[in-house]
C-alpha cells in the first residue's frame, strides 16, 4: 500500500498519547524485547513469526536501510507498547514502513494508528514523496487502520515459504 502524504487537517492536531525514543536512545536491547511481543498472537504473516529468531528479524530490517534515527520505540506511562521502524523504500521512491507492531496487551486502544500517523507525518516533514508498507492480506484490522489513513493499494505479492 501506498501514502501520497496528502494529509487532510482532520489526521492534524491530534493530541499524542505515546512518547517516542529513537533506537540510539532506547537501545538494541530494548528493541528486541519488545519486536519480540509485538510478534505474539500476529495476524501479520503469523507463519513466519517462528521462523527466525527476533535477532535475526532485527538484522534483517536493520539491512535494508537501517537509519536509527528513524526506528523508533513507543511508550505509553512509561510502558513500551510498541515499535515504528521507517527504511528507505525498495524501490528508491519515499520511505517504507517496515515494521509498525503493538505489544498485545495494548492492542485496540489506537497506538498503531498513532504510530502509522507519526510515520507520515515524519516522510511529510522530510519531504518525502510517498510513503508504502506491505501488510497481510489476512490481516483485516491493519489493512481497515491504513485505508482509514489514507493509504491505496499497489500491488499484490505471493509469498511462498
Amino acid at each position: 500500500m501506498r501514502h501520497d502524504l496528502e494529509l487532510p487537517a482532520s489526521l492534524l492536531g491530534e493530541p499524542e498519547r505515546l512518547t517516542c525514543s529513537a533506537f540510539a536512545a532506547a537501545g538494541p536491547e530494548a528493541f528486541t524485547a519488545v519486536l519480540a511481543r509485538t510478534y505474539q498472537v500476529t495476524q501479520d504473516c503469523p507463519e513466519i513469526s517462528n521462523a527466525r529468531t527476533v535477532h535475526e528479524a532485527l538484522a534483517g530490517h536493520m539491512a535494508s536501510g537501517f537509519n536509527p534515527s528513524h526506528w523508533w520505540l513507543a511508550a505509553a506511562g512509561g510502558e513500551a507498547v510498541g515499535l515504528l521502524l521507517i527504511n528507505p523504500a525498495v524501490d528508491g521512491a519515499g520511505w517504507e514502513i517496515a515494521y509498525v507492531g503493538v505489544v498485545p496487551e495494548h492492542r485496540r486502544r489506537g497506538y498503531g494508528r498513532e504510530l502509522v500517523l507519526k510515520a507520515l507525518l515524519e516522510a511529510k516533514a522530510a519531504g518525502q514523496p510517498s510513503i508504502s508498507l506491505a501488510v497481510d492480506a489476512r490481516n483485516a484490522p491493519a489493512r481497515e487502520l491504513y485505508r482509514r489513513l489514507g493509504f491505496e493499494p499497489q500491488e499484490t505479492r505471493e509469498v511462498l515459504l
